[in-house]
């Protein structure tokens, strides 16, 4: 989706940030890589061993040497790529700081994984609060086929049973949903929609979440699926569920789900980065992979002297503005998701700063006894 491009944007311009300031790291310039799992477990795997092993060309249980002094790991963008990651990352005893609210991830476990965002179970409070707050006794509950999905219905349904809230269907939606699984999904369940007796309905989700959302209820309305109780419903999405949707959703009427209520990660006005995205530009392409897919899909065009194969799409006139598109295509203020990306990049900087300041040289002792750092990234 390509409002997921200023999360990329967001650690750019941290990087950025750190290396132009004195303060932080002299002397010590920071780089980065960024990898795609496509949401795959078994390439989740792979692109962690590729950013680890100085080869691409890896050998099974051969220790690899770190390539390019590796300091530290953000990511996954949802918990099950997170959690694929911390079993590699932890083996070598890298530091891995994930951005989102959602997943199991125990520090026991994985000691090397750290958090930007609370613990969830305050998440799962809130909503019961909000309930309780609004007298909300029946309740719908969508959720993914995930640990962290697992996680959230057997922490949420014990505390609905102690304060009188009944869940009155469920949907349990699969891991990856494309286009044909949305599809299905609002076949085999409107019938449990239609006939509920639920005036609110939780979405718990991440990834592709609102989109399935914003389908689901297209779809009602193309189908003119009649006495529909969801097309009246007050939905309430968890925070690591971004309102973003795919760029085939341009037609959406956002209207549709007016009254939505949304948890939200914390974020702020970052002095610049609202500049910094105004001067992004197709003709900045050297240097950045991810910049015409992203003003290509955006804008409906394509940039010469690449041509359209489909041959519907004119040449981009290069005098698009970012700020004309909607919000959930890409907003020029910075996310939640963004601003604890934001922050992973600050906190890892800080905390090697603080073992650089120590005269801890993280690249030769850290090989040799990894635990300084940690417990330096622990107090950041």
């Amino acid at each position: 989706m390509v409002k997921y491009y200023q999360h990329i944007l967001a650690l750019v311009f941290a990087i950025n940030e750190i290396n132009k300031d004195p303060k932080i790291l002299p002397n010590v310039t920071l780089g980065f890589h960024i990898y795609d799992s496509h949401s795959s477990p078994s390439l989740a795997y792979r692109v962690t061993l590729d950013m680890l092993c100085k080869s691409q060309a890896f050998i099974p249980n051969y220790k690899c040497g770190l390539q390019n002094n590796v300091i530290g790991v953000i990511g996954g963008f949802d918990s099950e790529t997170s959690s694929y990651m911390a079993d590699i990352l932890g083996i070598y005893k890298v530091p891995q700081v994930g951005f989102n609210l959602g997943g199991t991830i125990d520090q026991t476990d994985a000691p090397f994984f750290y958090r930007m965002v609370p613990n969830e179970d305050f998440q799962i409070w809130g909503i019961v609060q909000l309930l309780l707050h609004f007298e909300w006794k029946w309740v719908g509950l969508i959720t993914k086929e995930t640990k962290s999905g697992e996680h959230f219905l057997s922490t949420l349904e014990p505390m609905f049973l102690q304060n009188g809230i009944c869940i009155s269907s469920k949907v349990i939606l699969p891991k990856n949903i494309g286009i044909y699984d949305m599809l299905e999904g609002f076949f085999n369940n409107v019938e449990a929609f239609m006939k509920g007796k639920e005036n609110v309905t939780i979405l718990y989700g991440e990834v592709g979440s609102f989109a399935w959302l914003t389908f689901f209820v297209s779809a009602n309305v193309f189908l003119d699926v009649d006495d529909m109780s969801f097309a009246v419903k007050v939905w309430i999405m968890t925070a690591q569920i971004d309102v973003a949707l795919h760029i085939i959703q341009k037609a959406f009427n956002m209207q549709a789900i007016h009254g939505a209520i949304s948890f939200a990660l914390q974020s702020r006005d970052i002095e610049g980065f609202q500049e910094y995205l105004q001067a992004i530009h197709p003709s900045d392409e050297e240097g950045n992979g991810f910049i015409k897919e992203f003003w290509e899909q955006s804008f409906d065009c394509f940039i010469p002297p690449y041509g359209d194969p489909t041959g519907f799409l004119g040449p981009c006139t290069r005098e698009e503005k970012l700020e004309s598109l909607p919000a959930p295509f890409f907003e020029m203020r910075m996310t939640g998701h963004s601003y604890s990306i934001y922050n992973a990049v600050y906190a890892l900087a800080h905390a090697f700063h603080i073992m650089a300041s120590s005269r801890l040289r993280f690249h030769a002792r850290a090989k040799e006894n990894p635990t300084p750092k940690h417990h330096v990234i622990q107090q950041i």
